[in-house]
């Protein structure tokens, strides 16, 4: 059986405090939307949505849990939140490249969709892994997946696959022009 190794997002301190923080501002900000609808009898409709808005997105970033793990040929990826659980999985033999994030206006590559499997809460740096698939139309599509791998599964990422662990997104680029 082959062996798996897995990351998961961490959270730092400082973040949780900051979250945490602006979690009671909305939820103040809410609390003062209800009093007025009791005290003045006055009912705001927007204020209150937003302010829900903002507390429920602000709850599912900090409640956010990521996993990356390694098994065999497959790379799954797992987010874990207070409302689903997401799972998406890439064969290695797909992935063009990772390399670490930059943002970009426009890119030489076009990506057809984008996932994001990491937390906003977690100071490690976002490397992207390019990989193709191939829909049921038989058309190949290039799509990204955002994530934070800490040192040792980058270290077991490039063991499997020598190469295609880049500094940059050069390389990767150039491989798909190539494929194309």
């Amino acid at each position: 059986m082959a062996k798996s190794i897995s990351t998961e997002s961490k959270i730092n301190p400082k973040n949780r405090i900051f979250f945490t923080l602006a979690i009671l501002f909305f939820a103040g900000l809410l609390l003062l939307n209800l009093l007025e609808i009791f005290k003045l009898h006055k009912f705001q409709p927007l204020g209150i949505g937003i302010d829900i808005v903002f507390l429920f997105s602000l709850a599912k970033r900090i409640q956010g849990k990521y996993t990356c793990e390694l098994r065999g040929k497959l790379l799954s990826f797992t987010q874990k939140n207070l409302w689903n659980t997401k799972t998406s999985t890439v064969d290695l033999s797909q992935i063009q490249g990772i390399y670490p994030y930059e943002a970009k206006l426009i890119g030489i590559m076009h990506f057809r969709r984008t996932f994001r499997f990491h937390s906003g809460l977690d100071n490690r740096k976002v490397w992207t892994i390019a990989y193709t698939v191939c829909t049921k139309a038989q058309k190949i599509e290039n799509e990204r997946i955002y994530f934070k791998p800490d040192a040792a599964f980058l270290a077991e990422l490039t063991k499997k696959l020598p190469g295609k662990i880049n500094e940059t997104d050069k390389n990767t680029i150039l491989a798909n022009l190539q494929n194309n």
